[in-house]
């Protein structure tokens, strides 16, 4: 059709894409029966009062039987039954309004108040898509799409006058309560195969239907061996040996079918007065939110503390310490504040202390918090302990697992995880046992089938329903269900059955456990709504998602509906406020059922709900993940690196690593911009940290992320905005690839944030100076830089910078690199004060990789003050923490600097052995700092060993590389070792060179002490 060019005409935009769901529905299309003939015999207006009665009696037949009646199609109309509200029972209500429609028109034409009308009626059953177009310019509301409605139009114009005609999906499930006749197989147009039609003839007079609300328990079958094992490890268990156990198989294979039934026994009364045999608790690993370090571990406490789930608000000290004590737990202090620090986002009062600490420690602490709690428990009752599904479980929680075995070997626990995986991590130990769960065969199958038809089930069901599982139970349990339903009435065969699952689309156990969600009614759209936040979810997030929608049923109501029909299940027996669905697959299945747009839509619900007391109602990854489904990658980005930086923050760098890469994807899904320019920002500081602990500080990957970062920085667009992306500039400097670069690019930090406003950035620019100045032997300008950077310090400050920044306290650093200094420019008292001071700081401000630092600064200082005694005790120490924690760089000092004391002392082939050790160990580590100092020792202990030759190798390669890396502070001393090893008497000019190579250095740096050392040995060697 044509417009003409002066005509203003608007047409409604075409949608992006379809708003409803899928559903399987009841059609019921109707018609009067020679409609054209009667026009031709009637006026119109005539006809027209006369079709209108009709439409009238269909409408109530319609509604009367809980029907919608959707159109009216001049002499016809269609209805659905199970939508807009869904029915357990839409086909019976159909049938029933057909049969009433015949009914209605019949007694119409016997009393003789209008002309002979007849009816004919069609009905069919199936899986369509309900289409919502509310708010577009189309006509109507919604509309069917699928088979089933011209289904139920063809059939309409195959049966006879008064007459209903259903498909064989309807006759199957109304045949309980209806008498049938066959019509046989009809040839349908638009239809490529034959259809089995049906005529019902009027209600059974004692229907019997099945109520698919009901979910029978089925018997444990075939899992006898497998239950009879994990008794003999809680046998075990109760004498005080510890057990670890897991339990593999495939998805549906009956993993949790099994724990339950032992978990049963397990909580069962012994005997009278004595109590239960023993607690049950249960961690789940979740597929979603599973970045969280610990989180089944931590969930749980959640729950047992406040009743809730995660996502909450985290835990208080006071409320982890008040629980712990109340239970009978005692926890250290740092302990009960890991618990909290874990429950957390960042900001909270706990990670104040605990987030300036290393990885390692952190971690370190949290598994000894959860193993004392553990041990706590099992003190009072021998404890089962089921971590589920533990194929999703965090980093950390694989720790736990690991250790479990060996933690727990001497206590009364069962650890009883499943998984879908052969290994987790569990290493070999004779406490530690799997359970391998295959397929069940067909001698199996009639125990469980007959459990659950309630009698002997058709001749061939069992073997049908094997046939079709495959084996797996919980496919097994749902098809026999679904058939039951379906042919519990009546004779059926396996052509019977085979034909019911093709007619409903079922190939697969998520096509069964769809079909088995469409029958839940109102119910249905609340586990819609749940399977969208998650497997497992708290009735409260659930009603503020379900504020937008009015449903049928009150949430209460749906909740206990959803709960008999084993749909879900409470995360606690006593609790009403957080539940789970009973399978992952069954979520799965209810989340498929929603169409695309409707999924968005409610994921943009739980996106938009606001924050609760500071934190997201969800974890920040699941947040993260709804953002995205929401079609909103800006604020999916926001929430995807808040959880990849408290992930880092706990040292859970793997979840942290994958969150980043999240991120980095919805951020490359952005419009570009200065938005993205920050997000990208956002990314690099967060990503650095973490690709240093993957790869290492002197990695290609660190290098790029913090070379990126600075570039962006640098733009003109965001000059005025380096100080807050500092964290950039340092980590730049820090993965410097040599001496003369870091200098460099240490200039570069303080010309580019010399007006920076806070106090904290300018002080960490003269740390990353002094740092850099020190090393390539600038000693005035690092010496200005520690003056002018401590007049900047402030403990508060420095408390949360310590573990950005390198992982000790600036001020500590500061004193420490100060005394090194001051002995080398010959102040030897100002030395000594100043190494006091900065142990001292160390120990005051209580954290671990500061006091290291100082350590190290301190068992060096009295290697150059050749003070043995001092120098064995600070390695000593350093050893003790390194064992303590499970620091290998620090452990790796300690062996260096103990085992040279120990070797000038007199136990010289041990000494010298543990050095070689610990100089291994330190090459491992990677860290070259202090190397040149390292290998003049080296060479120290090799000439007393009479290896003359082997040191004077030693010392040429050090000379070599302190002057390809810049890293020239200690150069004079190698130069002034090399001449002492050659010996004047062997190579006189090449020591008198070194020796003056020496003294110039030393003269240039102002090392004062190295230079007096050099010129003694010169006078000497010139006397000689």
């Amino acid at each position: 059709m044509a417009i003409s060019a002066g005509e203003n005409r608007s047409f409604p935009r075409a949608p992006s894409g379809l708003a409803g769901e899928r559903r399987q529905v009841t059609a019921f299309f109707y018609d009067i029966v020679g409609s054209t003939q009667l026009l031709h015999a009637f006026d119109p207006e005539e006809f027209g009062l006369v079709q209108r009665r009709v439409h009238s009696l269909a409408a109530a037949s319609i509604q009367e039987q809980g029907g919608h009646l959707d159109t009216l199609r001049g002499d016809g109309g269609a209805a659905y039954f199970g939508y807009p509200a869904p029915s357990e029972t839409a086909a019976e209500s159909a049938v029933a309004a057909g049969l009433d429609l015949v009914s209605r028109c019949r007694a119409l034409q016997e009393s003789g108040k209008g002309p002979l009308l007849q009816v004919r009626v069609g009905i069919a059953t199936g899986m369509v898509i309900i289409s919502d177009f509310q708010d577009s310019a189309l006509p109507g509301g919604w509309e069917v799409i699928g088979i089933t409605p011209a289904l139920a139009a063809r059939l309409q114009s195959e049966a006879e006058p008064d007459s209903v005609v259903v498909a064989d999906a309807t006759f199957r499930l109304t045949r309980g309560a209806f008498a049938f006749e066959p019509l046989g197989q009809r040839t349908l147009k638009g239809f490529a195969e034959a259809v089995q039609i049906w005529r019902p003839t009027g209600r059974r007079s004692h229907g019997v239907r099945f109520a698919s609300s009901r979910h029978p328990m089925t018997p444990l079958v075939g899992r006898d061996a497998e239950l009879e094992r994990l008794r003999h490890a809680w046998a075990e268990t109760r004498e005080g040996r510890g057990q670890v156990l897991t339990v593999v198989g495939e998805a549906g294979i009956g993993k949790s079918r099994l724990v339950a039934e032992f978990s049963q026994e397990v909580k069962a009364p012994e005997a009278p007065g004595r109590g239960r045999t023993g607690d049950v608790r249960v961690f789940q690993c979740l597929p979603r939110g599973n970045a969280r370090p610990l989180h089944p571990f931590i969930d749980s406490l959640h729950r047992l503390i406040r009743g809730e789930t995660a996502g909450s608000p985290s835990l208080s000290v006071e409320e982890v310490d008040a629980f712990m004590r109340h239970g009978g737990v005692a926890l250290e202090p740092d302990e009960t504040e890991v618990i909290a620090f874990l429950s957390g986002g960042p900001g909270n009062r706990p990670a104040d202390r605990l987030a300036d600490r290393p990885g390692e420690e952190t971690r370190r602490l949290a598994l000894d918090a959860a193993f004392t709690v553990l041990a706590a428990w099992a003190a009072r009752r021998p404890q089962v302990i089921v971590v589920e599904d533990t194929h999703w479980a965090d980093t950390m929680t694989r720790s736990l697992i690991a250790e479990a075995a060996d933690r727990l070997a001497g206590l009364p626990v069962l650890v009883l995880l499943t998984s879908r995986q052969d290994d987790e991590g569990v290493p070999p130990r004779p406490n530690a046992t799997t359970v391998a769960l295959g397929r069940l065969d067909a001698q199996t199958a009639p125990r469980m089938i007959a459990s659950l038809w309630g009698g002997p089930p058709p001749q061939g069901f069992a073997s049908f329903v094997h046939h079709k599982s495959d084996g797996v139970p919980l496919f097994a349990e749902e098809l026999a269900i679904l058939l039951k339903e379906r042919f519990l009435q009546g004779d059926s065969d396996a052509r019977d059955w085979d034909r019911a699952l093709r007619e409903s689309g079922i190939v697969t156990l998520q096509d069964l456990l769809s079909a088995r969600l469409s029958g839940l009614g109102p119910a249905r759209r609340i586990a819609q709504l749940a399977s969208v936040i998650g497997r497992e979810f708290g009735a409260d997030l659930l009603a503020r998602v379900l504020e937008r929608e009015e449903p049928a049923l009150s949430l209460d109501e749906a909740l206990a509906h959803l709960l008999r029909s084993g749909i879900i299940r409470r995360t606690h027996e006593e609790s009403d406020a957080a539940y789970r669905f009973r399978h992952v697959l069954l979520q799965e299945a209810a989340y498929d059922s929603l169409l695309k747009s409707d999924r968005r839509e409610l994921h943009g619900r739980v996106a938009d709900l606001a924050p609760r007391q500071g934190g997201s109602v969800l974890p920040d990854d699941v947040m993260a993940w709804h953002c995205d489904q929401a079609g909103r990658p800006r604020d999916a980005a926001g929430y995807a690196l808040r959880a990849a930086e408290s992930c880092s923050a706990r040292s859970a760098v793997r979840e942290a690593e994958g969150l980043l890469a999240f991120a980095e994807d919805l951020i490359g899904r952005c419009e570009p911009g200065p938005d993205a320019d920050e997000l990208s920002l956002q990314l690099l500081a967060a990503r650095g940290p973490v690709v240093i602990a993957l790869s290492g500080k002197g990695s290609p990957e660190a290098r790029a992320v913090y070379d990126q970062g600075v570039a962006l920085c640098r733009r003109q667009e965001v000059a005025g905005e380096r100080e807050r992306w500092f964290p950039l500039y340092w980590g730049w400097w820090y993965t410097s690839p040599d001496r003369i670069t870091k200098k460099t690019r240490s200039q570069v930090l303080i010309d580019d944030l010399d007006r920076a406003n806070d106090p904290e950035i300018r002080l960490q620019s003269f740390h990353c100076a002094w740092a850099a100045n020190y090393h390539v032997g600038h000693h005035d300008v690092c010496m200005d830089c520690i003056d002018e950077g401590l007049k900047l310090y402030d403990p508060d400050q420095g408390r949360v910078s310590r573990a950005r920044y390198g992982g000790h306290d600036a001020k500590v650093c500061g004193l420490g690199e100060r005394a090194h200094l001051l002995w080398l420019m010959g102040d030897r008292t100002g030395a000594q004060a100043s190494m006091r001071q900065s142990l001292e700081w160390a120990e005051s401000i209580d954290h671990l990789g500061s006091l290291c630092h100082a350590l190290d600064y301190a068992a060096l200082f009295s290697v150059y003050c050749r003070d043995l005694a001092q120098t064995a005790a600070f390695a000593s120490r350093m050893h003790l923490l390194a064992e303590t924690h499970g620091l290998p760089e620090v452990h790796a000092k300690s062996r260096i600097f103990g085992g040279w004391a120990t070797a000038l002392q007199g136990a010289f082939d041990t000494g010298f052995s543990e050095f070689l050790q610990g100089l291994e160990a330190q090459q491992a580590v990677g860290s070259d700092e202090d190397w040149p100092v390292y290998r003049s020792l080296w060479a120290e202990l090799l000439i007393r060993a009479g290896q003359e030759d082997r040191a004077l190798v030693v010392l040429n390669e050090a000379i070599q590389d302190a002057q390809t890396s810049g890293n020239a502070v200690w150069l004079p001393e190698l130069y002034r070792m090399r001449a002492r090893t050659r010996g004047p008497a062997v190579n006189p000019d090449a020591s008198v060179q070194d020796l003056e190579s020496a003294i110039r250095l030393a003269e240039e740096q102002g090392a004062a002490t190295l230079a007096a050392l050099a010129r003694a040995d010169l006078d000497r060697a010139r006397q000689s």
